[in-house]
């Protein structure tokens, strides 16, 4: 009888043990579920970062295109002088 007895108090621990193991890791898969769906967040916003950063990059790329072929290609050569209209 002192045998089962012993055997019933040992089972009665594993089985608190198994039931504290698993309520740790409810927990932990909960912590872990809403930590995932943070990341997942912060994925679609850093994406729409990078999209948005590399729109305004080949905007200012094509601004610079474009005022490079507005610029003047000419130089100057020498400076005007004015001439005595009574020379003509």
């Amino acid at each position: 009888m002192l045998k089962n007895d012993v055997e019933v108090e040992r089972e009665q621990k594993q089985l608190s043990a198994l039931e504290t193991s698993e309520s740790l890791l409810a927990k932990q898969i909960e912590r872990q579920s809403k930590e995932l769906i943070v990341l997942q967040q912060l994925k679609r916003e850093t994406e729409t970062a990078r999209l948005l950063y590399e729109s305004f990059f080949t905007r200012l790329q094509e601004m610079n295109v474009q005022l490079g072929l507005e610029t003047a290609d000419g130089r100057l050569l020498s400076t005007a002088t004015q001439s005595d209209p009574s020379s003509q």
